[in-house]
Order: structure tokens, then C-alpha cells, then sequence
């Protein structure tokens, strides 16, 4: 987003694309970000990878799955609250936890940024919401899965950001829940067997 034309940017267009192309060829509209251990850069990954697709003019729903360390809301500068588990827990309905480019105007990113990158208006982020004392609770529930169903329907892809495998069950429950889960490893940083 803020350096469009680095090797870095176009390293995750071409992320973008495999992803596209696995996504086509298999009829899959949910993909799951996840990791062996924290700090390894699933998050960075899932948000850039979001923001290139909404570049091509892929409507793009983010959800901040991981329930334990929420970030997403964070790195755009949104109110945690309403969200994901306020849905799951029938305090609000999904269209209205949903935020858009009005709401990212709104938190950090200033209007420059925003007109910088086309496409942002593609880009619907729905924060993880009110702490809730068991995630697992809240990521097992038929509640989410109804949400998944309604949400695949106005979507082109949803891209959902899960804790850690190895730190908790959440992400190995929001696997059954998504068409694909894409395992991001920072070489070096756990051990193979861990991996």
C-alpha cells in the first residue's frame, strides 16, 4: 500500500496470484492465516495479501480471527468493538460489524493514503470484538458457521487471521470451518518438528 512498486509489493502480488488460481481452480472462497508460533508474520501477510486483492478489484471481507491477540484492528486504526465474537454472541447483526473505507478513513489511515492505493474501497474488515473468555467456545459455535455461509454469498474471498497452531486449538477449529489454511513459517524461527 505505501510502496506499491517495491519487491516486496510484488512479492505479494504474486502471492495474490497463486492464491487466486489455487482459489479458482478448487472453488474456494475462505482462506484461514496461520502459523506454528507468534511473531512469525501471518498478520502482516494476511493484511497485505487483502489489500492486493482488493487492488484488482476483488471484494475482500478480513476477519481478525485470532480472539487471544487481536491486531488487525490495531494496524488499521479501528475500534476492536463491535465485531466477530459480538455477532457470534447475537449482539449484533454481521452487515453492521463490517467496517469499509468510510471506517479506515476514519481510523489511520488519512485520506492521502487511502486515494494512494485504488481499490481500498474493496476491502471490508471485520475486527475480532469483545474479549470473550474462551475463543474456542466462540470459534466451535453453529453461530459461525452461518455467519461464514451468509458471508461467502456476498464475497469473492474471505481471508480470516488465526493464532498461532502450536499457542492454542483456535486455529486448528477455524481450519474446519475455511475451504483452505495457509501456514506461514519465518525460516529459522521454530524447529522443524514443531513446524
Amino acid at each position: 500500500h505505501f510502496v506499491p512498486s517495491s519487491t516486496l509489493s510484488e512479492s505479494y502480488k504474486a502471492l495474490r496470484t497463486s492464491l487466486n488460481f489455487l482459489c479458482t481452480e478448487n472453488n474456494l472462497k475462505t482462506v484461514l492465516f496461520t502459523s506454528s508460533s507468534p511473531g512469525e508474520g501471518k498478520t502482516s501477510i494476511v493484511v497485505n495479501v487483502a489489500i492486493t486483492m482488493a487492488q484488482i478489484g476483488q471484494k475482500v471481507l478480513l476477519i481478525d480471527g485470532d480472539l487471544r491477540r487481536p491486531v488487525v484492528s490495531k494496524l488499521f486504526g479501528l475500534e476492536q468493538t463491535p465485531g466477530l465474537t459480538d455477532v457470534i454472541l447475537g449482539n449484533y447483526e454481521w452487515h453492521n460489524v463490517v467496517r469499509t473505507i468510510t471506517d479506515l478513513m476514519m481510523g489511520r489511515l488519512s485520506i492521502e493514503d487511502i486515494m494512494r492505493t485504488p481499490g481500498m474501497d474493496n476491502l471490508h474488515i471485520m475486527t475480532s470484538g469483545t474479549y470473550s473468555p474462551n475463543p474456542a467456545e466462540i470459534i466451535n459455535s453453529r453461530s459461525i458457521g452461518e455467519f461464514l455461509n451468509n458471508a461467502r454469498e456476498e464475497y469473492d474471498i474471505i481471508l480470516v487471521d488465526a493464532p498461532p497452531v502450536l499457542a492454542a486449538t483456535d486455529a486448528a477449529l477455524w481450519s474446519s470451518r475455511v475451504d483452505a489454511t495457509v501456514m506461514v513459517y519465518q525460516v529459522g524461527k521454530v524447529a522443524r518438528g514443531a513446524l
